[in-house]
């Protein structure tokens, strides 16, 4: 024969109502409660408050509240972490271009030296061409 739990609970499930986890408060219910009906006994606002059901959605709901905290932080993270390198990219690029530029000023200035250099022994072999005519 079923106990008053047992056939409570058969009465949910074939209502549709499922259980992440068994209830041992069914029967202390039930049996401090004998007079009311099984929907009384389930409605009970006391009892909701205390069922697992109830504390591991409590619980569900607070870790999704969290994930979604999380995933809020990771995302402000990552804006931050994308300024923070397009910022140095930036830095990157114009010390890139700077120092192009140095080499470019470097080029030409060795460049500007060899024709110096060119022109002179130039002068200095007609000079000396000079010299030995004389």
């Amino acid at each position: 024969m079923m106990d008053a739990a047992t056939f409570s609970k058969r009465k949910r499930r074939s209502a549709g109502v499922r259980e992440l986890t068994p209830d041992p408060l069914d029967r202390k219910y039930v049996q401090a409660l004998c007079g009311k009906s099984d929907d009384e006994v389930i409605n009970t606002p006391e009892r909701e408050r205390t069922s697992y059901n109830h504390m591991i959605k409590t619980f569900l709901d607070g870790s999704s509240d969290v994930k979604m905290e999380e995933l809020q932080l990771k995302q402000e993270k990552l804006v931050v972490e994308r300024a923070r390198e397009s910022r140095l990219a930036g830095e990157s690029k114009m010390e890139c271009e700077l120092e192009l530029k140095q080499m470019e000023a470097d080029r030409s200035k060795s460049e500007a030296e060899r024709k110096r250099d060119e022109l002179m022994t130039a002068e200095m072999m007609e000079a000396l061409k000079g010299l030995e005519k004389d």
